[in-house]
């Protein structure tokens, strides 16, 4: 049994959902009992596992992860539909078991499968490999949202980099300045017979600007 508060807001009569602390994943709901108050605590039977995994002899039997998916799902639509019908009979005062009409998802189911396996398939056995599927879904969404948490970090650690500007080192501020060009040198022969001249010195820049036009 497992023992339950009364929240503040609930009353008699009003139903409450929680987790299964035997069964990880697995939620059930309850009907508040007559003279309960908010803040009382309430104990209620809840289901567990029949058997350990790791004492139980091995699995013969070869499913599939599309075969899970597909019995998780069953087994979700029909505590759903229960939960519905269960929600129906209390707002007409009336009792229903739900949580016992829960077990018999699979009383049905067993008449799919082929007799005389090597590792039988009852109700037992279901419920087992259901166990199993839920959990191993809890681990895979667990795992993708781990995932999907240090991408966006990822994505945002490289959005930041991209945002701040580069600092230019010595060497790249360096290289990036503009050198002055050197001035081309330019030769003039003057003539060394005949008449004379006087000493002159010349600019460069005259020629330049000739040899420019």
């Amino acid at each position: 049994k497992v023992a339950l508060t009364c929240p503040a807001e609930r009353k008699p009569g009003d139903t409450i959902l929680f987790e299964n602390p035997h069964v990880k994943g697995q939620r059930l709901k309850v009907k508040i009992p007559k003279k309960t108050k908010p803040g009382d605590t309430f104990r209620v039977t809840v289901p567990v596992p029949q058997e350990d995994e790791g004492d139980s002899p091995p699995d013969h039997n070869k499913w599939t992860r599309d075969f899970y998916e597909v019995l998780s799902e069953y087994a979700y639509h029909f505590d759903a539909w229960i939960d519905s019908v269960s929600e129906r009979h209390m707002s007409q005062g009336e009792e229903y078991p739900g949580h016992f009409e829960k077990r018999k998802k699979f009383d049905k189911l067993t008449g799919e499968f082929p007799k005389e396996l090597k590792t039988p398939i009852d109700k037992s056995y279901l419920q087992k490999i259901l166990r199993r599927a839920r959990q191993n879904k809890h681990k895979r969404d667990k795992t993708a949202q781990r995932l999907k948490q240090e991408e966006e970090e990822q994505q945002k650690a490289r959005a930041i980099k991209k945002e701040a500007p580069d600092k230019p080192t010595s060497s790249t501020a360096s290289a990036g300045k503009t050198q002055p060009e050197s001035s081309p040198k330019r030769v003039v022969k003057l003539p060394e017979s005949g008449a004379s001249f006087e000493e002159r010195a010349w600019q460069l820049e005259p020629f330049l600007a000739r040899e420019t036009e």
